[in-house]
């Protein structure tokens, strides 16, 4: 067990892998629902018109699933973290070919743009196979432990439906308690 796994970014990172897992059966259910999620030390939250008696045999399953060794369900392609990798690596590249070309040849901020330019889609190219890799590692777990859904509550507003998917974690020689809908 390393650093990441313990305490609030460990519960935070299982509750992303689990939030990922769950969108996952979710799509599959639903393809023409657009959803989104975000996950934090307590569980996550699930954005869009779903219905709420569909979540909680999603969640299940999604931790049985992984549990099961479908470790591929925590990594999902439209996470923030891909975004993030995405950003970075095109910043930095892109920093980096302004201050080469302009350090070598003294050329202006607009002389630098076409290498900037390269440099960052280059950098986005990378970000495709890293972002993914940047999730299982770091952002997700597929490590359920003794994880067990404690309740799910729905929320209207202003147009959107978001639910609260709240996850618990059993004490050792503790049994889980059965999840409840609110």
């Amino acid at each position: 067990m390393g650093m990441l796994d313990l305490g609030l970014v460990g519960a935070t990172r299982r509750n992303h892998g689990i939030e990922h897992a769950t969108i996952h059966i979710l799509s599959e259910q639903f393809p023409q629902l657009g959803m989104a999620g975000r996950a934090d030390a307590g569980g996550f939250f699930i954005l869009g018109d779903v219905p709420t008696e569909a979540i909680a045999p999603a969640v299940e399953q999604a931790m049985a699933r992984v549990r099961g060794g479908e470790h591929g369900l925590v990594v999902h392609p439209r996470c923030g973290t891909n975004l993030v990798v995405a950003g970075v690596l095109a910043g930095v590249a892109s920093f980096a070919a302004a201050a080469v070309i302009g350090g070598r040849r003294n050329e202006s901020g607009l002389a630098r743009l076409p290498g900037m330019v390269l440099a960052a889609t280059a950098g986005l190219l990378l970000a495709q196979p890293l972002g993914p890799k940047v999730q299982e590692k770091w952002t997700t777990s597929h490590e359920m432990g003794s994880a067990y859904l404690k309740a799910v509550k729905r929320r209207e507003g202003r147009g959107m439906v978001v639910h609260r998917v709240e996850i618990g974690t059993a004490k050792p020689g503790e049994a889980p308690t059965s999840s409840t809908l609110v």
